[in-house]
């Protein structure tokens, strides 16, 4: 069996408790049927060290960040680019030896295949384009183009320089690239002047067999209703704006759920629109299987 490591900037919690979060966790869970899966992951300071056996073939290193990470985050943030800078802080992290170095030296010999699911932790990853171990991008974006709508201010160029050259490089040299849509594989293609047959499609979304049961139940009268969840992260909260604002007031017919810190500072007076906040594993269950219906997520 194949051995993967896999390089992130942020833990597969389970249960899921963001968009991201879920992509990183089942993705993986579904492939170690046919793979060994680890997954190495930075989680919060105040956390131990830990393994997390998911199961015979899959388990993650979840590694605390040090005080690097809390020196970067406190310099970043008074230069104000954008409200969150985790990713950032991360990627600049590998520039001082800390843990995660450690464990990857660990990891890296018995791996066959090295996989990142963003640009961010690039600069961990020491014998890239060195060795010969196939690489793959599982990208979630078109990543710059994304900071480039959060990332402003005077400051912000130097960071989005780095950035694009980390996210180029894993396209050109990457022996596989993922797009979640047709759009942004054309986008990569076009962005970093590859060839679009390298690039092949891993869509955003959850596992609809969850929900056909209540789907089939469903009342032919019974309204329709949606689900979004997802994080504080800044697309999310102008999605749930986006909801509230202009989706919700044009569907009178539908009721729009809404959860997790998306919804903070979040207000909507629409009889239509009910923002949960943060809501727990049972909550979720609850909430998404009575819906019987479309699932809006997932944040990035």
């Amino acid at each position: 069996m194949k051995k993967l490591l896999v390089m992130n900037f942020f833990p597969a919690f389970v249960p899921p408790r963001s968009g991201g979060e879920l992509r990183y966790f089942n993705m993986y869970q579904g492939l170690s049927r046919y793979y060994d899966v680890t997954l190495l992951s930075p989680t919060y300071e105040n956390h131990k060290e830990e393994i997390v056996v998911h199961s015979d073939t899959f388990r993650e290193y979840r590694v605390p960040k040090e005080s690097i990470h809390s020196q970067l985050h406190s310099d970043i943030a008074k230069e104000k680019i954008c409200s969150e800078i985790s990713a950032l802080v991360c990627s600049l992290s590998a520039e001082t030896h800390n843990r995660y170095h450690d464990l990857y030296q660990q990891l890296y010999p018995e791996a066959d295949i090295i996989i990142h699911e963003s640009p961010y932790m690039l600069s961990y990853d020491l014998y890239f384009g060195i060795d010969s171990k196939p690489r793959v991008y599982n990208s979630y974006n078109l990543e710059i183009k994304l900071l480039e709508q959060m990332w402003k201010g005077p400051n912000a160029e130097k960071y989005l320089v780095k950035m694009r050259d980390a996210e180029r490089a894993l396209v050109q040299k990457c022996d596989l690239v993922f797009a979640t849509s047709q759009e942004e594989r054309a986008a990569f293609a076009l962005a970093y002047h590859v060839d679009r047959n390298k690039i092949r499609i891993a869509p955003n979304g959850i596992d609809v067999s969850l929900y056909e049961k209540e789907r089939q139940r469903k009342r032919p009268d019974e309204r329709r209703k949606v689900f979004f969840i997802g994080s504080a992260h800044p697309p999310n909260i102008e999605a749930v704006a986006f909801l509230t604002d202009v989706v919700a007031p044009e569907c009178p017919e539908m009721d729009f759920y809404i959860a997790g810190k998306c919804c903070d500072g979040a207000k909507c007076g629409l009889k239509n629109v009910h923002l949960l906040g943060l809501i727990d594993e049972k909550q979720r269950s609850t909430v998404s299987t009575g819906l019987a219906l479309t699932i809006l997520s997932l944040e990035l």
